[in-house]
């Protein structure tokens, strides 16, 4: 499987949530609590896992 991949990020007050995309197609998502500081975020993000939906 090649092409470019992307990743989008909407950054809520409660929640931040992310996508992983290639084209159209969605590879995994994650939700994860809004920090106060929204630059650092959560170390885990796609390679921890641990909310992700693959």
């Amino acid at each position: 499987m090649s092409g470019m991949l992307r990743i989008g990020v909407d950054v809520g007050g409660t929640n931040t949530d992310a996508a992983l995309l290639r084209g159209a197609q969605v590879l995994a998502t994650i939700k994860t609590g809004t920090t106060a500081d929204v630059t650092g975020g959560d170390p885990g993000g796609f390679g921890g896992g641990r909310h992700c939906r693959r």
